[in-house]
C-alpha cells in the first residue's frame, strides 16, 4: 500500500477515534467537577488516540522500533537534547524581554518557588509534547516518507504537516451548547475551515516549519531521542516565559513575536536561520580540517 494512503488512514482514524472518545471523556470531566471544557477535552482525546493508534500503524507497516527511532533507548540523548534545545531558544527569550516585546505579568507574584514550579511544569509538559509529536512526525511520518520521497522532500513535507497541525483551532464564536457523540466532528470541520486564512498565522507557521526542518536534520544525523529532548527544551522555555510575562501590545516591534503563542514568530525564524548558518559553517570547517589531516 502506498505510504501516503497509510498516513492518511492513520490521521483519519486518529481524528475519528478522538472525536468519538471526546464525548464520554467530557461526561466524566463534568461528573468529576473538573470542568476543563469540551474543546480542551477533545484536543486531549485526539492526542490520546494518536498515541494508541501509533503502535498498530507501526505493526501494519511491518517495521521495527529501530525504523521509527525508538530503539535503542537513550535517556542520555533526551537530557542532552533538552539542554541543547534550552540553550538554543534561551537567547531568543532573553532578547524578547530586553526589547520589552513581553513584560513581566503584574497579575502574578513572581517568587523562586513560583518560577521553580513553572520550570518543572514546563519540563513535564515539554517531555510529554516532545514524545508525542516526535513519535508521530519524526518517528512515523518522516521515517515513512523518506522511504518514498527524496530525503529533502520528506523533510519539507513532514515540516509542513507539523507546522499546520498547530493551527487546528476553532475561531472565536464557536461553541458546543450541548455536547454529543458527533460534536467533535463539527468542531474539527470548523477548525479545518479556519486553516483557509493563513494571513492570520503565517509568522508562527514559518517559525514552526523551520523548527520542523531542524528537527528532521537532527533525526537524520542522530536519533529520535535527541529530537524529543530538543523539542522538550523549546516547549519548557516558552512555557516559563508565558507564565512569567504578557505580550506588550504597545511595543512598535510587537510583530516580531508570533500570533500563535505570542513567542514563536519572526524573531524565532531569524534566530533559527542564524543558528543553521553557524552550524553549517562549523561543519564545513570541521570537514575541511579532517580532510587536511587525512591528506
Amino acid at each position: 500500500m502506498h505510504p501516503s494512503v497509510i498516513l492518511l488512514g492513520y490521521f483519519a482514524a486518529t481524528l475519528f477515534a478522538g472525536s468519538l472518545l471526546a464525548y464520554p471523556i467530557h461526561l466524566l470531566d463534568v461528573a468529576l467537577g473538573m470542568n476543563y471544557g469540551y474543546e480542551k477535552v477533545l484536543s486531549r482525546s485526539i492526542v490520546l488516540a494518536s498515541v494508541v493508534l501509533l503502535w498498530p500503524a507501526i505493526r501494519y507497516l511491518e517495521t521495527g522500533l529501530e525504523a521509527v527511532g525508538l530503539a535503542p533507548w537513550s535517556i542520555a540523548s533526551i537530557w542532552r537534547g533538552a539542554l541543547l534545545g534550552t540553550a538554543v531558544v534561551l537567547p531568543v527569550a532573553m532578547l524578547i524581554f530586553a526589547l520589552e516585546l513581553r513584560v513581566l505579568d503584574p497579575r502574578v507574584s513572581i517568587s523562586p518557588g513560583y518560577t521553580a514550579a513553572l520550570v518543572l511544569g514546563g519540563a513535564v509538559a515539554g517531555l510529554v509534547v516532545g514524545f508525542v509529536e516526535e513519535l508521530i512526525f519524526r518517528g512515523l511520518v518522516f521515517s515513512l516518507l523518506r522511504n518514498w520521497l527524496h530525503i529533502f522532500g520528506a523533510a519539507v513535507s513532514t515540516s509542513l504537516l507539523y507546522a499546520l497541525v498547530h493551527f487546528l483551532d476553532v475561531p472565536n464564536g464557536f461553541s458546543v451548547a450541548e455536547a454529543g457523540w458527533f460534536s467533535g466532528f463539527g468542531y474539527l470541520w470548523t477548525a479545518f475551515a479556519a486553516l483557509a486564512g493563513p494571513a492570520e498565522y503565517w509568522d508562527s507557521f514559518v517559525a514552526l516549519f523551520l523548527l520542523g526542518l531542524a528537527l528532521n536534520w537532527v533525526r537524520v544525523r542522530g536519533n529520535l531521542f535527541w529530537c524529543v529532548g530538543i523539542h522538550a527544551g523549546f516547549v519548557m522555555v516558552v512555557h516559563v516565559v508565558k507564565g512569567l510575562s504578557v505580550r506588550s501590545v504597545i511595543n512598535p516591534y510587537d510583530g516580531l513575536v508570533g500570533s500563535y503563542d505570542h513567542f514563536t514568530g519572526h524573531m524565532v525564524s531569524i534566530w533559527l536561520i542564524m543558528v543553521a548558518v553557524i552550524v553549517a559553517l562549523w561543519l564545513r570547517r570541521r570537514t575541511a580540517a579532517a580532510a587536511e589531516m587525512a591528506g
